[in-house]
């Protein structure tokens, strides 16, 4: 056993929606712009976001943990824009640490570990 954390095909789909989630977060931030407080159901969205992120990560050492959001309190769109970079922040360190999983990361597993067949079916001699 090589010793990496392995991960279920849950834990898969949920990154991948996470992901999603805060990509659709990320747009509106980048390219909408709009301003004030958010609504009621932004903030119900950003703590799905914030719901899902700590349960997929609770298992992870060095992936920080998010606090729900009060949906009585102000909640701005500069706090959203730093609430989608830290969600975007351990994405990332958690995509790195599980790169094997990723389409890029499979063929090259592929690659270095599956031996060159030559055409009658057995291992290449020319390596």
């Amino acid at each position: 056993m090589s010793g990496r954390p392995i991960l279920s095909d849950r834990r898969i789909v949920n990154y991948n929606r996470l992901q999603s989630d805060v990509t659709a977060m990320s747009y509106v931030i980048r390219f909408n712009k709009p301003g004030g407080a958010l609504g009621l159901s932004t903030i119900r969205a950003c703590n799905r976001m914030i719901t899902l992120a700590n349960r997929l990560y609770a298992r992870e050492h060095g992936l920080p943990r998010f606090r729900l959001l009060v949906e009585d309190e102000t909640f701005t769109m500069a706090d959203l824009a730093i609430l989608v970079t830290r969600l975007t922040a351990a994405g990332l360190t958690f995509e790195e640490r599980y790169a094997r999983y990723t389409a890029d990361g499979l063929r090259s597993a592929q690659r270095v570990y599956a031996p060159a067949l030559d055409a009658d079916g057995f291992p290449s001699k020319h390596l």
